[in-house]
């Protein structure tokens, strides 16, 4: 019989204090090209805007359909932060799919990962089925 082991991103593969900081530091790689303003600019209005929406989420004012739930955070997210620093907001298509795009761009790109992590993810794979948890909905397709 195979054994299985369920592994969480956010706080044992992923540094989940230093998970913050490389949105931060990486936002801005897609959404400057796309939107205009600099890298600083993009850090200082996610971290306004981003207090404001974790707190809406935490009030249980957003859809309970997960994806619709997650596609709202992008958009609200992108069009919240162009409103802060005075950008022209693109359309609610537009700021999902860049919300998207930026979200993939800095877990594809951050060093936030454990420096153990991937060889033990090798060695447990060694007669393991893994799985892993994202709290996130597929990015696939």
């Amino acid at each position: 019989m195979t054994k299985a082991i369920f592994l969480d991103m956010d706080g044992v593969l992923v540094d989940a204090e230093l998970l913050p900081l490389e949105y931060l530091r990486l936002m801005g790689d897609v959404l400057v090209p796309a939107l205009g303003g600099t890298n600083e600019a993009w850090a200082g209005a996610n971290r306004h805007v981003f207090l404001v929406l974790a707190q809406e989420f935490r009030d249980l004012t957003w859809p309970a359909d997960p994806v619709a739930s997650e596609r709202r955070g992008y958009r609200l997210n992108v069009q919240r932060m162009c409103a802060y620093l005075g950008i022209a907001q693109p359309s609610d298509e537009d700021a999902t799919r860049l919300g998207r795009a930026f979200n993939i761009y800095v877990r594809t790109n951050m060093t936030a990962v454990f420096e153990d992590a991937a060889p033990t993810i090798h060695r447990l794979s060694r007669g393991h089925e893994l799985h892993l948890a994202s709290g996130s909905p597929s990015w696939g397709g």
